[in-house]
């Protein structure tokens, strides 16, 4: 029997177009409105790091690292994060959160928490196990190198 594509397809890109609506949403209504998805992101992940750098960033979400450079010095001079630059290596920066950036990753996480958790909700409990690993076989999919050989 064959696998019907559609279904899924429409199923995946509606989940990606959706939780995109959703942090817009979100962003629009926090008190730090003033922030873009990729910022809100990148505060994130500076606050999962610890000693974030800026080339350490930029690895993390896939830019350069004079993306990352540019992202860093739009989120310094809005009060988000702070940087310092190494004692040893005066090329290596390293990016903490500010307060108003500790406060703003603490809101993003609580919003993807509730967000997972309304998103189960709805599944019985014997369900959520073969959900959750469904979603881990996707997320192994798209985390995958050979994903883009396709």
């Amino acid at each position: 029997m064959e696998y019907e594509f559609t279904p899924t397809n429409e199923v995946l890109m509606k989940l990606f177009s959706y939780t995109k609506k959703l942090e817009y949403a979100f962003l629009a209504n926090a008190d730090f409105g003033n922030l873009s998805l990729s910022e809100i992101h990148i505060i994130s992940k500076v606050g999962e790091i610890k000693q974030a750098t800026i080339s350490g960033l930029a690895k993390a979400m896939g830019v350069t690292v004079s993306t990352m450079t540019t992202a860093a010095n739009k989120l310094f001079s809005k009060g988000y994060i702070i940087k310092e630059r190494s004692n040893r290596d005066k090329r290596i920066i390293y990016v903490t959160l500010s307060e108003v950036g500790s406060a703003a990753f603490r809101a993003h996480e609580q919003f993807h928490r509730a967000v997972a958790e309304k998103a189960i909700d709805s599944i019985s409990e014997q369900d959520r196990s073969v959900f959750s690993k469904c979603l881990e076989g996707i997320l192994d999919f798209f985390s995958s190198e050979n994903t883009w050989d396709l």
